[in-house]
């Protein structure tokens, strides 16, 4: 939500910079394409990350789970021997 309100108040300030220095608007339009790519990359990177926390997580509570219930290795073995 912050991201949002940053990119509302920097976008102006970025085309009056650029458009101030003598740039035209294709500069400007450039600049944007270049923050669209970088916020595309780190939104993919994030996604990765947040997928691979959830996934170690699921297996730590598998783990969790199996020694809770007593069906570790050592139970399953007993039991079959039975």
């Amino acid at each position: 939500m912050f991201g949002i309100v940053i990119a509302t108040f920097g976008a102006p300030v970025i085309t009056g910079v650029v458009t101030g220095k003598g740039y035209g608007m294709q500069a400007v339009f450039a600049i944007g394409a270049a923050f669209a790519a970088l916020a595309l990359i780190c939104m993919v990177l994030l996604g990765r990350e947040l997928n691979q926390s959830k996934h170690k997580r699921v297996i730590v509570n598998s783990y969790k789970e199996e020694k809770k219930n007593g069906f570790g290795n050592n139970e399953k073995t007993v039991r079959a021997g039975k």
